[in-house]
């Protein structure tokens, strides 16, 4: 059985694109993510509370201000990407003045981009609205899969989301893009290749609490923004040619291995620069490609290197 903080990880992974993605599609006015999140969340918010929402709006004209409902657990749920003090006020005033508290004993209302945090109470004769718990976000969706012990639900879960988050994305782009996930897949074979490896000065195994602001304080702006620039791009990819590549345990040490020791040796030779240093290291990962004359993606080779630098696999100490 697979290791929960693993998949655990995988599914915080997937929310962090989907954060990005719609915070993306937010400033260039696509309010149709609003229609697409409602499902999205029905079948999530189902399988982590174990609830039976249902699209209520579609079927009871006088619950529009209400997206998704289970009847029998009498909870109510809006949608929205707006989350303005206003926008609260008016669905909690709508779901009074239609009475919807008769169905319903909860009203939640559910921000897909990050909520802000307030203490407001807004008190009705029959229904009170506190938008400290009943205004939720993605993050207290976290909380709730952090208290799921069952390995097996979250499993399905983690496999739903890569579904739903990258072979999606990707269907619809894996013609007219191939480099990024033929790139990623290459690159975990040549570092996982032992006849690839040189003989590199073997450092002392990296601590992982030595995060990037400790480790490179000077660099640490740089590199942080440098992945979040990259991450929307390139991590739909790198997901897929980890799950296509079906990289075994005893892959994954050793990619983690020869990125370490290969890496500290440009590290050194660039006076302990990460900046110069990563980008003579992905120089040297380009040869292997122009080598075998192989097309590849400049800009994956090196998300895939701050990625595992993120890891402590690159620059480890």
């Amino acid at each position: 059985m697979r290791n929960r903080e693993l998949i655990i990880t995988n599914i915080i992974s997937h929310f962090a694109v989907l954060k990005a993605e719609v915070g993306l599609r937010s400033k260039v006015n696509l309010q149709d993510i609003n229609v697409h999140a409602e499902q999205f969340y029905k079948i999530l918010l189902n399988d982590i509370l174990e609830l039976n929402l249902e699209n209520i709006n579609i079927v009871e004209q006088n619950a529009a201000v209400i997206d998704l409902a289970d009847k029998k657990k009498r909870i109510a749920i809006q949608v929205t990407s707006n989350n303005s003090k206003k926008k609260i006020k008016e669905t909690a005033e709508a779901f009074n003045n239609k009475e919807l508290f008769k169905d319903y004993d909860e009203l939640k209302i559910l921000i897909i981009k990050d909520k802000t945090e307030r203490d407001d109470v807004l008190e009705y004769d029959d229904f009170s609205f506190k938008m400290k718990d009943d205004v939720i976000d993605i993050n207290n969706i976290t909380s709730n899969i952090l208290d799921i012990d069952d390995v097996e639900r979250l499993e399905k879960i983690e496999k739903w989301l890569n579904g739903e988050l990258v072979q999606k994305h990707y269907d619809a782009r894996i013609n007219s893009k191939p480099n990024e996930v033929k790139t990623f897949m290459t690159l975990i074979d040549i570092i996982s290749d032992e006849d690839n490896h040189r003989e590199f000065e073997i450092e002392d195994e990296p601590d992982p609490k030595l995060k990037i602001e400790t480790r490179f304080k000077d660099y640490a702006t740089f590199l942080k923004n440098l992945y979040a620039e990259l991450y929307i791009d390139y991590n739909y990819a790198l997901v897929i040619a980890e799950y296509s590549s079906e990289i075994t345990s005893v892959q994954i040490r050793k990619i983690g291995t020869y990125l370490k020791d290969v890496s500290n040796k440009y590290l050194r030779s660039s006076n302990n620069d990460p900046e110069e240093a990563l980008e003579n290291l992905c120089e040297y990962f380009n040869s292997f490609f122009l080598k075998e004359n192989l097309p590849f993606d400049e800009m994956a080779i090196k998300f895939y290197l701050i990625h595992q630098l993120i890891r402590c696999n690159v620059f480890p100490n």
